[in-house]
């Protein structure tokens, strides 16, 4: 396998450097080159004038200095955000740039350092086979070869940190999403409320919280197996999620229970999600072979005030939520 080697470490084939852009704005000038082809030999009239050159020979400094540095502090933290600003403060002592964008995979949240600039270089990070992501790095006047060169060199000392970082953001997820429904989990919901009030104590705004419980969840249970009850509960937590905004978080509190905690959202907001969930339920019955099931939910809001800790808004919550339920079986038995 080609590859490339520097202060005896290895490194075989974990850079591609996808595209090297003049300029965003205009097409493109995609290289396609591979990392053997990055690591090709310099001619040796521009390796004279890399020797030759001071301003060079001070960036072979900043470089060698940069891998020193990287080589030390990466594997200190896996923390993914905290070990990207690591590494770009270090990069950018090694060389001028204005950003750095990356993104694991289409769809997720970016990490982004810096500003965005209109010349850019693409790279898709890989390490043994293993697709970590896509950086890209930016800058307002077009990158030299040679410190593309540099960039590259830096670059493959982030690639195993980086790599254990995800697996451990990988590891805390698992541990706080219910395994059933794929929302959070009763610890994931104590610890975002904890750290909800906190903020909101602190800085003030708004705070609401919605607990839902499954009307008729028992009978389906007892009635059609617990395939058909694991079935119903996915379904559930799927349309709350899908009906629920980007910035509230959905929760499984327990059994048939689901929590939606929604900040900067006072009685208003929380009351259209509310409305906006039971019209979603009364169009999204869940299918199940020849079973057709509409979740049905009875629901509880609590909004914060300044006097309202975890168990009082979690109490409220509560207690409109048996409030509504006897509301509804009222209801139904008077039809």
């Amino acid at each position: 396998m080609a590859g490339y080697s520097f202060f005896g470490m290895g490194f075989a084939n974990n850079l591609l450097r996808t595209s090297w852009c003049v300029d965003s704005r205009r097409s493109p000038m995609s290289l396609n080159m591979t990392s053997a082809a990055l690591r090709r030999p310099m001619p040796v009239r521009d390796l004279h004038a890399l020797r030759t050159s001071r301003a060079m020979a001070e960036l072979e400094l900043r470089r060698q200095q940069a891998i020193m540095r990287l080589a030390r502090q990466l594997p200190s933290t896996l923390d993914v955000h905290a070990m990207f600003s690591l590494f770009a403060g270090i990069a950018g002592d090694a060389f001028p740039f204005d950003g750095l964008r990356f993104m694991r995979a289409a769809g997720d949240p970016p990490f982004a350092w810096g500003e965005e600039a209109p010349h850019h270089a693409e790279y898709s990070l890989r390490l043994n086979d293993e697709g970590l992501g896509e950086m890209v790095l930016m800058r307002d006047r077009p990158f030299a070869e040679y410190e593309l060169h540099v960039f590259e060199d830096l670059l493959a000392y982030l690639l195993y940190p980086l790599r254990n970082g995800l697996l451990y953001q990988d590891t805390l997820l698992m541990a706080s999403i219910d395994g059933l429904t794929g929302v959070g989990n009763r610890k994931s919901f104590d610890e975002s409320i904890q750290r909800e009030l906190a903020r909101v104590e602190r800085y003030g705004g708004e705070l609401s919280l919605l607990i839902l419980d499954m009307d008729g969840f028992k009978s389906v249970n007892d009635t059609h197996g617990h395939v058909v009850g694991d079935a119903l509960l996915r379904h559930f937590a799927a349309v709350i999620k899908a009906t629920a905004r980007t910035s509230d978080m959905v929760f499984r509190f327990g059994g048939d229970e689901f929590a939606v905690l929604m900040p900067e959202t006072g009685h208003d907001g929380a009351a259209r999600l509310v409305q906006r969930l039971r019209e979603a339920m009364a169009n999204a019955p869940m299918v199940h072979g020849d079973l057709h099931v509409e979740p049905r939910s009875s629901m509880g809001l609590a909004h914060w005030r300044a006097d309202t800790d975890v168990t009082a808004l979690v109490e409220q919550a509560d207690a409109a939520l048996y409030a509504d339920k006897r509301e509804r079986r009222a209801s139904m038995s008077a039809a």
